[in-house]
């Protein structure tokens, strides 16, 4: 399994279009450079392959507009910064059941996660 970490919106859009069969999860801040995580969730669920990557957003606003506006335009997770322990291993677990039920070979595979230089 490996990780790969952006600093802002396009150039995980890039890495996207050049490795998509081989993301299995975005991790992406709401608020990022370049292109926020709702324009990156917007055009990930515009594109025909990508929008069947799981995309979780994350923040430290956790207004009920922000969350509804990600989940409805197709995030399936959204996190409240600060994430607490208990979540992320709530979400890998959810995570690993998909990665080995969908495969069955338990062969490599990519998370993808994004930071904003924000939260350095």
């Amino acid at each position: 399994m490996a990780v790969i970490a952006v600093e802002n919106g396009l150039q995980a859009w890039k890495i996207l279009e050049d490795l998509m069969d081989q993301i299995d999860l975005v991790l992406t801040e709401v608020l990022m450079p370049c292109l926020s995580g709702i324009g990156l969730l917007r055009k990930i669920m515009n594109h025909k392959t990508c929008k069947n990557i799981p995309v979780i957003m994350m923040s430290s606003h956790d207004s009920m507009s922000i969350v509804f506006k990600c989940l409805s335009k197709g995030a399936v997770y959204f996190l409240v910064k600060p994430i607490r322990k208990n979540e992320l291993q709530n979400l890998w677990q959810h995570v690993w059941r998909k990665c080995h039920s969908s495969s069955g070979s338990g062969s490599e595979s990519c998370i993808m996660t994004q930071k904003s230089t924000k939260s350095k």
